[in-house]
Formats: structure tokens, C-alpha cells, sequence
């Protein structure tokens, strides 16, 4: 009975040296991390493709006046980044126990309307912030479409039918015919609301008209490929408007 008695005490202070133990290091533990939240500065990192674009970013951040990780909302943040027009999607995490991770895509312009002042459309479709220069972008030239500036809010979808339609024209282009897209000069509407194209290259004139220009361009780009090594910059215009065949110019030399 005396053993019984003294397993019993051994065990009941085994288990109260245990708990003593643990609570020990449970405050160990919380001084450390509040020593260490308190000798911490915070640190965001802001990866984007535009470096240029960051100090934009980072004044949306000082406005919060951020601090401490721990007081970070990443649905705010995310929120406030992805209302810069030029931010498609961004992506906020916190790694702790003293940085904040952003990841920003941007969108990037795939046409430039020809409008006063010069309006940047991404493949969506989404007007881009005005660049005090647009010279160094090498992107096809929209005209002829409403110039109505109401048409075109900022970090908004433009709400011409038209200019949507032919961004998502030129989207596809730039996808499945590569080349094409970067011959293009000018896409632009003629008086009977048709599309011409107007390449780089000497020039060349391509006349899609108003309707089947999906099957028209896919019809364009197989003559091209039928016609190498020579490419269709050799004709002065291609009339594509009738059905099943291309009406074309040779270029005199």
C-alpha cells in the first residue's frame, strides 16, 4: 500500500512539474514574440512588372498607416491595390513575423485610340491611365470610332460597342497570328463602318469589311502561308470582302 501511495504522488507531481513546464514556456514564448513585434519594423514587399509603377503602389500603403503585421486586413489591401487603374489582379499575403508580400499584374495596352488626348486600351478593353508620352509604344493605331471622352473612364471598360469589338479583334489577332499583330499600323472604320487594316510595311491595305472577320483573317493568314517566302507586304491592298477569295495588288517595283 505504501508503494501504491508513493507511485501516486510521483505521478501527481510528475504532471504538476509537467503543466509548471509548459506554462513556462507559453510565456516565454509570448514575451519573445511581444519583444520581437516591438523590435520589428514592418516590411512590404511589392513585386510587380513595372518598376516604375511602384512608388504609386506604395502611397496607397502609407495612406493606411501600417505598423503591425497583425492589424493587417489582406481584403483591404487587395481591394485598394486592385482600384489603381492599371492593376488587373493583385494578390496580398502576410509572412509573419514581419512582412507583407504583394504581387501586382498589371495591364499592359494592346491599342492606342485615336483621340484627344490618346486613349490606351488593354486586351480587355480597359482604359489605361494617360502617359505624359505614348510614342514608345509600338501598338496599332485605332480611327475613326466615337471620340466621345464620356465613352472612356479611366481603369474602367470603354463603352463603345465598336472599340470593344475590334479590341477583342485585335486581342485574338495578336494570340493566333503573331506576325500580323505586329505589322499592324492601323486598325481603323471606314465610312461604311467596315475595318481596314493598314500595315507597317510599305504600306499594305487590308480591307476585312463588316462581317465573317474572324474567318476572313484565318483565310489571310493561310494565303500568307501559301505565298512564303514572299509575305503579303508585296501587295498594295487585299480586298478580303468576297467571299472565298482575295482580291489583291502586286506592288509595282
Amino acid at each position: 500500500m505504501i508503494r501504491k501511495s508513493q507511485k501516486k504522488k510521483l505521478k501527481v507531481l510528475g504532471l504538476t512539474m509537467l503543466w509548471l513546464c509548459g506554462f513556462t514556456a507559453l510565456i516565454s514564448a509570448s514575451l519573445w514574440w511581444s519583444n520581437l513585434r516591438e523590435d520589428t519594423n514592418l516590411e512590404i514587399e511589392i513585386l510587380v512588372s513595372q518598376q516604375s509603377n511602384i512608388d504609386s503602389y506604395e502611397a496607397i500603403l502609407n495612406r493606411l498607416g501600417i505598423e503591425e503585421i497583425d492589424k493587417v486586413s489582406i481584403g483591404q489591401i487587395t481591394n485598394l491595390i486592385e482600384d489603381h487603374p492599371l492593376v488587373k489582379v493583385a494578390r496580398v499575403s502576410k509572412h509573419f513575423p514581419s512582412q507583407i508580400k504583394i504581387e501586382i499584374i498589371e495591364r499592359t495596352p494592346i491599342a492606342i485610340l485615336n483621340k484627344e488626348p490618346l486613349v490606351l486600351l488593354d486586351n480587355q478593353g480597359y482604359v489605361l491611365p494617360e502617359k505624359q508620352n505614348t510614342a514608345h509604344y509600338n501598338l496599332p493605331i485605332m480611327s475613326n470610332f466615337n471620340s466621345e471622352s464620356a465613352l472612356y473612364p479611366i481603369g474602367k471598360q470603354a463603352l463603345s460597342i465598336k472599340v470593344l469589338q475590334s479590341i477583342e479583334l485585335l486581342s485574338k489577332i495578336k494570340k493566333e497570328y503573331t506576325i500580323l499583330y505586329n505589322n499592324i499600323s492601323e486598325l481603323k472604320i471606314t465610312k461604311g463602318n467596315e475595318i481596314e487594316l493598314i500595315l507597317f510595311d510599305k504600306p499594305t491595305h487590308v480591307f476585312l469589311g463588316n462581317e465573317k472577320i474572324d474567318k476572313r483573317i484565318s483565310i489571310l493568314k493561310e494565303f500568307e502561308k501559301q505565298f512564303q517566302p514572299n509575305n503579303i507586304s508585296d501587295f498594295s491592298y487585299l480586298d478580303m470582302r468576297f467571299e472565298n477569295q482575295i482580291i489583291a495588288k502586286r506592288r509595282h517595283l
